[in-house]
């Protein structure tokens, strides 16, 4: 990725789909991708493809979570 985005098209984009399992990532994912000098796109789960419900954003402690990470209020 690093070399990819040294090439400077700015035209490499990672896709992440914020689930349950990396909520608490999403600061980190975007971290990452300005490391490598490249973007990020964020969508949200949906099981409208496999119809799998486990990955959904449920609880108030996921939903906090998400918020505290889209606030930046989880960073140093």
């Amino acid at each position: 990725m690093p070399e990819l985005g040294a090439l400077g098209y700015d035209d490499i984009v990672l896709n992440n789909c914020i689930t349950s399992e990396n909520v608490g990532y999403v600061n980190a994912v975007a971290d990452k991708a300005r490391e490598w000098g490249v973007n990020v796109s964020y969508s949200a789960y949906t099981s409208r493809r496999t119809g799998c419900c486990d990955y959904f954003l449920t609880s108030p402690e996921q939903l906090a979570t998400l918020r505290q990470q889209l606030s930046g209020s989880n960073r140093g």
